[in-house]
């Protein structure tokens, strides 16, 4: 393996693990009726470098569109702090085939492990949606 392709192999693997951490979110959210365009996720440690990941994900108006393109954009301009839709705007780049570890800036080691949080902040609402989901239930 040479030095080059052990950035692209890290921004890969952390490109796909979000993919595969919003795809059980959105089978979640499906489930107990809450859908993951609804959820918010709010990180304060991860604001600064998801702010400046996404910076180039604004231009993408190809592959995000509507309110997944407005709800980036006001990410970006510090009108909220929900890390979600940046998880939801990177989600669309892999499943259309339009991510790129030097595109997303997740070649870095800093750029990886932000996208590497990212991906576990959406399985910890998961298990948190759950978990309220089943105490509705539990107490009907």
């Amino acid at each position: 393996m040479t030095t080059g392709s052990k950035p692209l192999i890290r921004g890969y693997s952390e490109g796909l693990r979000l993919f595969l951490s919003y795809s059980a979110a959105e089978s979640l959210g499906g489930a107990i009726d809450h859908h993951i365009t609804r959820w918010t996720i709010i990180d304060h440690s991860l604001t600064a470098a998801l702010r400046q990941l996404s910076k180039p994900l604004a231009k993408r108006t190809d592959v995000l569109k509507g309110s997944a393109h407005k709800s980036l954009i006001a990410f970006l301009d510090h009108e909220h702090d929900n890390v979600r839709f940046v998880a939801t705007a990177l989600r669309h780049l892999v499943a259309h085939g339009d991510f790129t570890p030097t595109g997303a800036g997740v070649m870095t080691k800093a750029g990886a492990e932000s996208i590497r949080c990212l991906a576990d902040r959406l399985l910890e609402e998961s298990d948190r949606q759950f978990a309220g989901w089943f105490a509705r239930i539990a107490g009907e």
